[in-house]
């Protein structure tokens, strides 16, 4: 019997959780997990989050002031690594993400490009061009 609702539990999540398709990614941006989508925020949006994983401790700030751009600034604590000099401390990083939606969802998939830690130590830095598209 426990066996049956594990399993049922577990399905029920899996079913739920594909209708929460985009949220905010480790870099503080809609996406999955460390992949980024097209899709942005709304205009006006503010959002702040806190990520806790193995190596690194993030705290990002988001901010989209248009339906079209995304911008993040993040500070991150990276564990195992130790800070130059002889500071008994772990590695910190700080940086800025972006995000340009060039074409919304319609008949073909949204487009966006945009760069993960262009300033900084360039520890996580990346550029991308992201096509996404949902179905119903």
């Amino acid at each position: 019997m426990i066996n049956f609702l594990s399993k049922t539990s577990f399905f029920i999540l899996l079913v739920l959780s594909v209708d929460c398709l985009s949220q905010d990614n480790s870099y503080g941006q809609l996406g999955y997990i460390n992949t980024p989508s097209a899709f942005t925020k709304k205009e006006a949006t503010f959002g702040m989050s806190f990520i806790r994983s193995d190596p690194d401790r993030k705290i990002n700030f988001n901010i989209s002031p248009t339906d079209f751009f995304d911008a993040t600034i993040f500070y991150v604590d990276i564990t195992g690594k130790d800070y130059p000099g002889n500071f008994k401390q772990s590695y910190k990083d700080k940086g800025f993400n972006y995000k340009f939606k060039i074409k919304d969802k319609g008949l073909l998939p949204a487009i966006a490009i945009g760069g993960n830690d262009i300033a900084g130590t360039a520890k996580f830095m990346s550029e991308y061009i992201v096509v996404t598209d949902t179905y119903n």
